[in-house]
């Protein structure tokens, strides 16, 4: 559900970062593949403009990169544990955990605390109340969901911009992912996306 940063270095200098003042997101382009990324493949012609040439691939994860959500997700994740799985995990502190996407996480503490594997149908159940629970906070109060300062205007940007292909790729189940972009408006239905679903099935973009 929440995971952790990659580790980043500045470009060396970009318009994009600097042409307003107001825009406090840090462009960062990752020259490694982070461990939850290994499987994920991004198919270069989705990625050359008319000309021809390769443009720059940026993926974003979504949490504490483009939202600001991590408490209320977290609310609602325990929540749903409690109410489907009949598991309190109030006091579960998450970078205590080897998981971090949402599907890992939940397999791995319901079997730390049942000592046996969750079965595929509780585990959806789980995945669709804690989805419901989402939904439920974004209607009742939508300031819950905020965007890190600049994410959304940052990310138009580069949609326009000839020389930068985006692409999303989280922890988060797709549903949930799909809950918090909508609610700081980020368009995520025309860029490659992948999510603890496709990880969990074994698919690739």
């Amino acid at each position: 559900m929440i995971s952790d940063p990659p580790k980043a270095k500045k470009p060396n200098s970009s318009p994009l970062a600097t042409s307003s003042s107001d825009l406090k997101i840090k462009v960062a382009e990752y020259d490694y593949c982070p461990m939850w990324l290994r499987k994920i493949s991004f198919p270069l012609t989705k990625f050359r403009p008319s000309t021809g040439k390769l443009m720059k691939l940026m993926i974003f994860d979504i949490d504490g990169t483009l939202t600001n959500t991590q408490y209320i997700e977290d609310q609602c994740f325990k929540q749903a544990f409690l109410e489907v799985l009949g598991i309190d995990i109030t006091k579960q502190e998450w970078h205590t955990l080897t998981h971090v996407t949402d599907w890992g996480i939940t397999m791995e503490i319901y079997q730390r605390e049942l000592t046996k594997e969750i079965p595929d149908k509780l585990l959806k159940a789980f995945e669709n109340r804690f989805v419901e629970n989402l939904k439920w906070a974004v209607r009742s109060d939508p300031s819950q969901f905020q965007e890190v300062p600049g994410a959304s205007a940052f990310v138009h940007r580069l949609l326009v911009n000839p020389g930068y292909g985006l692409a999303i790729a989280t922890g988060a189940w797709s549903r949930s992912a799909h809950i918090k972009l909508n609610a700081i408006g980020i368009p995520f239905q025309q860029l490659p996306f992948s999510s603890s679903d496709d990880l969990f099935q074994g698919k690739t973009f």
